[in-house]
């Protein structure tokens, strides 16, 4: 989705807008952090339901929704107050230190803030303990299936054990290679499928990035689960790698109890329970919640238009 698909363009600073007690998207002013798979089609689905494109921050400066640059990215504060709104859909590195500096001035402003940037949520756990609802990360977890939204229905205290599979590149990977694949061969087709964000074929380095993908989320699920008083990180985790050279005997899950929270390749490779292809899977106190693809930009933005929705239908 390149950004001559978007044709409507605004310009900004401009004046701020009131906050509305709607779901309605149209007509509000959003600030865009990054234009990435995810960000292009979180800009052309926010156009299309009525948005206005306040503005798209980019590594390479602040642009219209047409694609013309309006002002350096050092100037990116100078949006805020006129913006309804602000998403961040940059991509997940290291302790989310960009990613937190947006979302701290946006909310600091009052700002709703809509994210699917895993790393500033996993590395600050305190910004989940918020009473404003101001600040939504439902896209951070299982995407299109918000395992977050299914958790948060749960009472306060009734929730005694989380399994969960939420990596749906290793799960392909793994279900392809049980399936009789050659796990070179299972690796370059998740690779091309673009389940993978690589190029390689080595699993040892896709295991690395994947590993901490895994990690960033158990411990958001953990923090968001109410069942530990005091903030998990990722420093209470250590992932398990799979048996050497052996992808069928356990697959890669997040298992979470009172007791702790587990993390890697612990799971039977045989149980019935788990999802098969890239699919994420969740299962409360051992009854199946919900199934279905966690990543890609289409699930994502699902997600974080349906957490937008929600803070303009609670304030």
């Amino acid at each position: 989705m390149a950004a001559g698909d978007i044709r409507r363009v605004e310009a900004g600073p401009a004046e701020g807008e009131p906050l509305r007690a709607s779901r309605s998207i149209r007509g509000k002013r959003v600030l865009v952090f990054g234009y990435g798979k995810i960000g292009q089609a979180l800009v052309k689905k926010l156009i299309a339901e009525g948005a206005i494109i306040h503005g798209i921050v980019r590594a390479s400066g602040i642009f219209s929704g047409a694609g013309a640059k309006m002002a350096e990215h050092k100037d990116w504060k100078r949006y805020m107050p006129a913006a309804h709104a602000v998403f961040i859909a940059i991509p997940t590195v290291g302790d989310g230190a960009e990613a937190l500096d947006y979302m701290q001035e946006a909310l600091k402003r009052g700002k709703p803030v809509i994210t699917a940037e895993k790393a500033a949520i996993a590395s600050n756990p305190q910004l989940m303990r918020r009473q404003d609802a101001l600040l939504r990360y439902t896209a951070t977890v299982g995407g299109g299936t918000k395992m977050l939204k299914r958790i948060g229905e749960h009472p306060p205290g009734s929730i005694r054990e989380i399994k969960a599979v939420v990596n749906g590149t290793l799960n392909y990977i793994s279900s392809r290679v049980r399936a009789g694949l050659a796990q070179k061969d299972a690796v370059r087709e998740a690779v091309k499928q673009g389940y993978a964000e690589t190029d390689t074929d080595d699993f040892a380095v896709i295991l690395a990035d994947e590993k901490d993908d895994v990690i960033r989320k158990a411990v958001i699920m953990a923090n968001h689960s109410g069942m530990f008083n005091q903030p998990v990180t990722k420093e209470n985790i250590t992932f398990i790698p799979p048996p050497p050279g052996n992808l069928t005997a356990k697959r890669c899950i997040v298992r979470i109890t009172p007791a702790g929270v587990e993390v890697g390749f612990i799971e039977d490779g045989g149980s019935e329970w788990l999802s098969e292809g890239a699919n994420n899977v969740l299962y409360v106190n051992g009854h199946k919640e919900v199934e279905g693809p966690g990543a890609g930009p289409e699930p994502t933005v699902s997600a974080m238009l349906d957490d937008y929705r929600d803070v303009l239908g609670s304030i």
